[in-house]
């Protein structure tokens, strides 16, 4: 059996065989403080180590006196008086820390942060002296100091951040804050292939264009983006033509890879892994009756509604690309990409 003791030390009893061997006890002594005055402070000089409090003696130490109680930590000063009756080692208007305020009026003057009307803050110190110690007396906001796109908490005399959402400290430096915000917003968007951005339509005939930009604020962020490239109704010809292509990569660091019909869980046919630059797909190639101006096989550049033997038949390549954009090595960076998507512009 297991039991407290009055002093918070425990005792451990065990009861043996028929003669009561076994029997024994431990406990775990702490130091008690002379207290002569009876003030509830005793003397740091005259001291015991038990497991039960002695008689006279108190838990706490600190006190300048132990022969007058009202001269004890936490006490009011004298200004007439040259006794350090709060014992912080100075009396009346004597000024220890030198923090303007004398010992009299201080309500610690030893800690030149510590004076009536100072600012409240989260160091386990009364600094205003109203006998409130910091999230007594004030909230997490005001006890700690404020920096960019975070919240604070008071722990323990010390001030922790944490960013607001979709806000993160990439550079690792608490003094400005969480400096960066992630692109896209929110930093779950694009988080999956299955949760790609959705860019829309870019249609061949209209040559349309999109640019997005991104950044890797944790460490291994991947941002998938889908659009859907048109093939408009052809009757003589094909502007058929996906590319994307970083408009801006810094350092190179930023690489794409390019599903096409599907995301790669699906079946979605990969047109490009890791590309540091550009990548394209298209039919806008032109077939003569030499065969193709290109490469094989032939596209659709010059392509016939109805089918020809000296060009090709235009279909429909309507499909949907998704692409994704992570960085190479993996690191954290709030450098964004700018990447241009397009169909039909080149």
């Amino acid at each position: 059996m297991i039991w407290s003791c009055a002093s918070g030390s425990s005792t451990t009893s065990g009861t043996g065989g028929s003669g009561g061997e076994g029997n024994g006890s431990t406990c775990t002594t702490q130091t008690w403080y002379r207290d002569s005055d009876g003030d509830s402070y005793g003397d740091d000089n005259n001291t015991k180590e038990a497991c039960d409090k002695p008689m006279g003696y108190v838990d706490r130490g600190g006190d300048c006196d132990d022969m007058r109680s009202f001269i004890r930590p936490g006490a009011e000063e004298d200004c007439a008086s040259e006794a350090d009756y709060n014992c912080d080692g100075s009396s009346g208007y004597s000024d220890l820390d030198m923090d303007g305020v004398p010992a009299c009026e201080d309500c610690n003057d030893q800690d030149p942060s510590a004076y009536p009307g100072a600012d409240e803050i989260c160091d386990g110190v009364d600094n205003d002296c109203d006998e409130l110690i910091d999230l007594e007396d004030e909230t997490d906001a005001e006890l700690c100091p404020a920096v960019p796109n975070s919240t604070a908490i008071c722990d323990t005399a010390l001030c922790f951040y944490s960013c607001v959402d979709d806000w993160f400290d990439v550079n690792q430096d608490q003094s400005d804050g969480c400096e960066c915000q992630a692109q896209p917003t929110p930093a779950t968007a694009g988080n999956t292939c299955a949760n790609a951005v959705d860019l829309g339509n870019l249609t061949d005939v209209s040559a349309d264009s999109i640019t997005v930009s991104g950044n890797a604020v944790e460490p291994g962020r991947s941002t998938w983006y889908v659009f859907t490239a048109v093939d408009d109704l052809d009757t003589a010809g094909d502007e058929f033509h996906v590319d994307g292509r970083f408009a801006n990569n810094p350092g190179n660091a930023y690489v794409m890879s390019v599903f096409k019909g599907a995301c790669p869980d699906d079946g979605g046919a990969e047109i490009a892994t890791d590309e540091l630059s550009s990548f394209d797909w298209y039919v806008d190639f032109n077939y003569t009756t030499s065969g193709c101006t290109t490469m094989a096989p032939c596209g659709e550049g010059n392509c016939s509604a109805t089918p020809s033997t000296t060009v090709n038949l235009c279909n429909d390549d309507t499909s949907a690309f998704y692409v994704e954009v992570h960085r190479l090595d993996g690191q954290a960076s709030c450098d964004s990409f700018d990447l241009q998507l397009s169909n039909g512009v080149y």
